[in-house]
Formats: structure tokens, C-alpha cells, sequence
């Protein structure tokens, strides 16, 4: 699962929407450019849909009432946290200027319901701090190094 959000298809999108997210994609962009970003967003997007369903089988599979955690989940968890936290954040920015460049509100409440998941885990974990919203960037208050860099 981390695999697949660090290399390939979803690497590529990542650095599409970072890009969206730290400022350096912008109004020279062409159409075909934001069309391009749209598709990014997604990919990113279902790669933490994929990760959260990922680990919620193994959830289910291993954690029974009373029982630890497995050590893969763990790892897991420990693997992934940073890139949720900082998607908590980049998602919010990525649609808000995906939407300012359309004109029309991004749809994708079905696609983001895993990523929301899997952010809350890890912050019921102590992995991710609670300041993140999944589908929000609380601004100042915000955690993610764009928003550090900006108070700086």
C-alpha cells in the first residue's frame, strides 16, 4: 500500500497536486493543465482510498476485542501518517483552486469518505495531529509546512 502512494502513477499526481497545494501551479496554467491536475487529485485521492481499505481488512481481520494490534498495522499506520497529515491540507487547497479555476465545485465526497477515515484513525492513533480536517484547511491554525512557512 505504500508502495503504490510513493512510486508510479500516484508519484507523478503528487507532484501535480503539490503543486496545487504549495502555490507553483497557477494562472499561466492551460486547460489541459487543470485537466491534468483534476486527474491528479483523484489519483492521489484513491490511492488513500485504496491504503484506508487496505487497513481497515486488516483491522478486521487481526484485531479482536481485548487483542493488540498487529505489528503491520502498525508499520502501516507508522508509514503512511506523515503523507495523510500533509493531505489533510493539500486536498483542501487542491480543491479550492480546482474549483477557482472551473468555476465549479470538485464532487468528490464518495472519494474523500476514505481518506476522511483513515486520517481520523491515525489521529485516534496520536500519529496525526488533531488540528487537520479532512476537506478543510483550518488556516492559520494549520499544521502543514505551507502554512508554517507563511508565519515565518
Amino acid at each position: 500500500m505504500h508502495h503504490d502512494l510513493t512510486t508510479g502513477e500516484v508519484a507523478a499526481a503528487r507532484k501535480t497536486v503539490g503543486s496545487l497545494h504549495y502555490g507553483d501551479f497557477g494562472s499561466s496554467s492551460t486547460p489541459a493543465d487543470w485537466n491534468l491536475a483534476l486527474t491528479s487529485y483523484f489519483t492521489v485521492l484513491w490511492c488513500f482510498e485504496r491504503i484506508e481499505a487496505g487497513r481497515t481488512a486488516l483491522v478486521r481481520g487481526v484485531v479482536r476485542p481485548g487483542q493488540r494490534r498487529d505489528e503491520a498495522i502498525d508499520y502501516l499506520d507508522a508509514l503512511v501518517a506523515w503523507h495523510v497529515a500533509e493531505y489533510a491540507c493539500g486536498f483542501a487547497v487542491a480543491r479550492r483552486k480546482l474549483a477557482e479555476a472551473s468555476a465549479e465545485e470538485v464532487s468528490d465526497s464518495d472519494s474523500a469518505a476514505g481518506f476522511g477515515r483513515l486520517l481520523l484513525a491515525l489521529q485516534e492513533r496520536g500519529l496525526v495531529n488533531r488540528a487537520y480536517r479532512a476537506g478543510t484547511c483550518p488556516g492559520t491554525g494549520c499544521p502543514c509546512a505551507c502554512h508554517q512557512q507563511s508565519l515565518s
